[in-house]
C-alpha cells in the first residue's frame, strides 16, 4: 500500500507544503494515522481507501500550515476577478502547469490547489484554513494573476503571446 500510493500522495502534499521535506513529513504522519485508524475505515474499494488516505494527508498538510499561519486579511474592494482564462494556458502540458503551481508562493498555492485540483468551494476552503471566504477568493484571484505573470516569462510562440497580450 505504501509504495503504491506514496508518489500520488506526496504530489498532493507538495501542493500544500512549503517544500518537499515538509511534504514527506506530512506523508509519514499520514501513514501513521492511517495504520492507527485503519479499523475505522468503512469503505470497500481501493479507490475509497486512496480517497480516505488522501483526505488525511491534505488535512495534515493544512493543519501544519495553520499552525504557522499568521492571518492577513485581504479585502476584495480593489480586486478584479479574471473571468476568462487565456488561451495560452490550454497549450500547456499538465507537467508544465504543475511546475508553475509548485513555484507559487505557498499561500496562493494552497488556495489555488484546493479550488482547482480538489474542487473545493471558497466557503469550504475558508473553513479549512480558518480564513474569511473573501480572503480565499482574493488569494485565488492573486494566484491566477501570478500564473499569468509567471507564464509571460516563459518562451511562447508569437500567436500565444498575442493571445496573452489580449488577455492582459
Amino acid at each position: 500500500m505504501v509504495y503504491h500510493y506514496s508518489p500520488k500522495l506526496l504530489a498532493s502534499a507538495c501542493l500544500y507544503c512549503k517544500n518537499k521535506a515538509d511534504a514527506e513529513d506530512v506523508l509519514q504522519d499520514a501513514y501513521v494515522i492511517v495504520f492507527k485508524k485503519i479499523n475505522q475505515f468503512e469503505g470497500d474499494s481501493e479507490g475509497q481507501l486512496y480517497a480516505w488516505i488522501k483526505k488525511i494527508t491534505i488535512n495534515l498538510a493544512l493543519n501544519k500550515y495553520r499552525l504557522n499561519y499568521y492571518k492577513k486579511e485581504v479585502h476584495l474592494e480593489n480586486q478584479i476577478e479574471i473571468v476568462k482564462e487565456p488561451d495560452v494556458f490550454s497549450q500547456l502540458e499538465m507537467q508544465e502547469v504543475l511546475k508553475l503551481v509548485k513555484e507559487m508562493p505557498i499561500g496562493y498555492r494552497r488556495i489555488f490547489s484546493l479550488f482547482v485540483f480538489e474542487s473545493k468551494p471558497h466557503k469550504e476552503i475558508a473553513e479549512l484554513l480558518k480564513i474569511k471566504t473573501s480572503t480565499s477568493r482574493s488569494q485565488y484571484i492573486r494566484a491566477k494573476r501570478w500564473l499569468v505573470d509567471r507564464y509571460s516569462t516563459l518562451n511562447v510562440d508569437p500567436k500565444s503571446k498575442k493571445d496573452y497580450e489580449k488577455f492582459i
